[in-house]
């Protein structure tokens, strides 16, 4: 992957509903992960999955390329994102860990409060637990039998 030489820099967010969303760009399974990040308001009801995932294990990281630079992302989330970015159509998602800027305390206390309205305005809230181990497909293909019972 060929990145530029310079870090990631969060552009700053101006209004008080404004908030990041991530484009993640089509591609196939093994492909770079490239993604965009832009604002957009929460008034303006924009269409976009939200993200809820365990952040992993700490210190175990990942690159992608963030608005055509490099930018480290835990290695759960790089494994989600690889998961769902389909071969030929954009997805648009909320997820926290790039949507808020985690170095910029101030930007974190305003954007937290919004959380629970950038959850609810989403067109649906995405879940990842991690890949399958430990049998956990087992317990997913129940539950689906469970729910086709019912």
């Amino acid at each position: 992957m060929a990145f530029k030489p310079e870090k990631f820099t969060y552009q700053p967010l101006e209004e008080p509903m404004e908030f990041r969303l991530l484009e993640l760009l089509p591609g196939e399974r093994d492909d770079p992960l490239n993604c965009s990040l832009y604002h957009s308001s929460l008034t303006s009801h924009p269409h976009y999955y939200a993200v809820s995932y365990t952040w992993g294990t700490p210190g175990l990281f990942q690159e992608i390329e963030l608005n055509g630079v490099a930018h480290p992302i835990q290695a759960n989330l790089f494994d989600f994102l690889q998961q769902l970015r389909l071969p030929d159509a954009p997805a648009t998602l909320w997820v926290d860990a790039l949507c808020i800027n985690q170095s910029d305390i101030l930007e974190k206390n305003i954007q937290v409060p919004l959380m629970g309205a950038i959850y609810s305005i989403a067109k649906s809230v995405l879940v990842w637990l991690g890949p399958q181990a430990d049998g956990s497909e087992e317990y997913f293909d129940s539950c689906n039998q469970i729910t086709s019972e019912s």
